[in-house]
């Protein structure tokens, strides 16, 4: 199996463009210097977040 760390999470917000989003993704992801996973999560309230994961070696 293996592990994720969460290496950041950025709150989708009203009006925000896919360039926009897609540019912070990026300098999230960028700055570890590594691959990263990433998942959108909608919380029950309507909200909606990206996450970043780094996958680690195999637990």
């Amino acid at each position: 199996m293996n592990r994720l760390d969460v290496l950041g999470i950025i709150e989708i917000t009203d009006g925000m463009k896919l360039i926009e989003l897609n540019e912070k993704i990026n300098r999230s992801v960028l700055s570890y210097g590594i691959e990263a996973k990433i998942e959108t999560h909608k919380e029950d309230d309507g909200r909606m977040y990206v996450a970043i994961y780094k996958e680690n070696e195999r637990i």
